[in-house]
């Protein structure tokens, strides 16, 4: 990792190679969504070369990209889970019943889980 935090690019190479399939494998896991795995797999290894300076070096490298690999799947869940999902029909009348049907479902849900 000091080799990275100087800005060496044949040692990000070697770890990209090295530990690439396997973050990559842990990020599908979470977002189950491989075009969302692919896109935070670049995003952590973007960071992992940003921040190569900040590695403590107490623990292994794989450790602290998979952490990273983590944190950035949890924080896309979240992201997800807080847009609004918009409603297909546009007209509130339709809007009122779609409502309602996720209401009931919800409801059933309630009752299967007691």
């Amino acid at each position: 990792m000091t080799r990275i935090a100087q800005g060496d690019r044949e040692a990000f190479a070697e770890l990209h190679n090295r530990h690439a399939s396997v973050v990559y494998s842990l990020i599908l896991r979470i977002v189950r969504d491989p075009a969302v795995a692919d896109e935070l797999l670049q995003e952590t290894f973007w960071q992992a070369w940003e921040k190569a300076d900040q590695f403590s070096g107490t623990g292994a490298a794989a450790a602290w990209l998979y952490r990273i690999g983590r944190n950035k799947s949890l924080d896309e869940l979240r992201r997800q889970k807080a847009r609004p999902q918009p409603l297909i029909h546009q007209d509130e009348a339709e809007q009122e019943k779609v409502w309602a049907k996720i209401e009931a479902q919800n409801a059933n849900v309630e009752k299967i889980t007691e």
